[in-house]
């Protein structure tokens, strides 16, 4: 856990990993997985959340770090890297007065890097947060994400 100056929210990502075939697991099938927000956790005025997805190793064995994107520390902005993610940036509208989940969907295995933008109705970004974890077939996964108001 980073320490920040800045008031943090967090999410966490939960992995309930399906998808076997009843033959055995399908090397070529891709994985959902619910993005869960708990209470106080968005920003008030939160709308939808945007959802990044990276390898852990990017360009010629770059390791990708949450402290590239977020925080007092960064220095890189996600958007330079969308030749790099693993799916497509999902934009996910939130239910704030419902279960406040989302399912973030096609993903692949393997050591993964999560950037979340929360925005508002009018598309504001509102809030920044990076989480990394091992997503494999059938483990649970929790990754702790910690949102940082956007300036």
């Amino acid at each position: 856990m980073r320490a920040s100056l800045r008031p943090a929210c967090w999410l966490a990502l939960v992995a309930a990993l399906l998808g076997t075939a009843a033959c055995g697991p399908d090397p070529l099938a891709t994985i959902d997985l619910p993005l869960e927000f708990g209470p106080n956790t968005l920003p008030t005025s939160t709308y939808a959340v945007r959802v990044y997805v990276l390898p852990a190793l990017v360009q010629g064995n770059t390791t990708v770090e949450c402290e590239m994107f977020v925080g007092p520390t960064a220095t890189e902005r996600i958007y330079d890297y969308t030749s790099e993610l693993v799916i497509a940036p999902q934009l996910l509208q939130v239910d704030v007065d419902g279960d406040r989940a989302v399912m973030v969907k096609g993903l692949p295995e393997g050591l993964l890097v999560f950037v979340v933008e929360a925005l508002d109705q009018s598309n504001t970004s509102l809030a920044w947060g990076c989480g990394k974890g091992q997503i494999s077939r059938g483990q649970k996964t929790f990754i702790s994400i910690f949102l940082e108001p956007d300036d």
